[in-house]
């Protein structure tokens, strides 16, 4: 029959074994002693995803199933050995990663009046770190000269804390809240491109990640103002222009565009204004 569920001792079933005597021999008896056990499960793992490596973020597990010769096994019940790394589900044996590193599953399987309570270890399994992006709002500006200051903004979708760098050794960056600000870019030359880069530092779930946004400064408009002369000039005189012409940037060249005077000539910046008209 069936034996105790409350432990896994062995049984003794005592049979006494009577002979009746016939003319010669008396009557006798004699005692057989069988002990009883119950039988022991083996527990085969099986594991998903097989290779026992999950990346955090997604699910895996690791559940038993047991082998008996006879009789009937007991509910098993599923844990971490470490739940830093891992929780599991203790009734289906799946894993919920936590952060990244290695511990393994425990099985314990309840007693019956048939089969032993027991338990074994699975093979260690590694939480591996998830992917990390970084995400920009703008991954090319291009920022007018004397524009001094641009923004973007960064985000991750992982956990880890975003710092910000920078190759120009005039340009400062800095991150708050997801945004992220270039200054000092005033006084940086067209044609310079800037590199910002913004990492997502490592943590215990996500690798590091970085994106990179590169400023280029570009050329502005020329300030150049120009006033026409205050009076009128006489015919086959020289006037000088320079002094009507105020914010030009780089070199100042001058040419005549429609000569309402005849044999007008430009000598650097001093026009000398040829004869008009004898028609009128």
């Amino acid at each position: 029959g069936s034996l105790s569920t409350s432990n896994d001792s062995d049984g003794i079933v005592v049979v006494t074994v009577n002979a009746a005597g016939n003319t010669n021999y008396k009557a006798g008896s004699k005692e057989i002693t069988v002990t009883v056990q119950k039988y022991t499960a083996s527990a085969t793992w099986t594991y998903n995803p097989t290779g026992k490596s999950i990346v955090y973020g997604s699910s895996g597990s690791a559940t038993v199933s047991l082998t008996v010769s006879g009789g009937t096994a007991g509910s098993i019940t599923y844990g971490s050995s470490n739940t830093a790394i891992f929780t599991v589900n203790s009734s289906s044996g799946a894993i919920s990663p936590v952060k990244q590193g290695s511990t393994t599953v425990t099985a314990s399987w309840a007693r019956t009046a048939t089969v032993k309570a027991g338990n074994s270890t699975s093979d260690s399994i590694t939480i591996t770190r998830a992917t990390q992006t970084v995400t920009l709002s703008k991954t090319s500006i291009d920022s007018p000269y004397l524009t001094a200051n641009q923004t973007f903004t960064a985000s991750t979708n992982g956990n880890g804390s975003l710092s910000v760098s920078d190759d120009n050794t005039t340009a400062t960056v800095s991150i708050s809240n997801g945004t992220v600000t270039v200054s000092n870019l005033g006084g940086i030359n067209a044609g310079t491109v800037i590199t910002v880069t913004v990492t997502a530092a490592q943590t215990d779930q996500y690798a590091p990640a970085t994106a990179t946004c590169t400023i280029t400064i570009k050329k502005i408009a020329n300030p150049i103002s120009v006033s026409n002369p205050g009076s009128k000039v006489y015919v086959l005189s020289t006037t000088n222009l320079s002094s009507l012409v105020t914010g030009a940037q780089g070199t100042v060249t001058y040419s005549i565009k429609t000569d309402g005077a005849a044999t007008s000539s430009m000598s650097g910046s001093s026009l000398t204004v040829g004869s008009l008209s004898t028609d009128n």
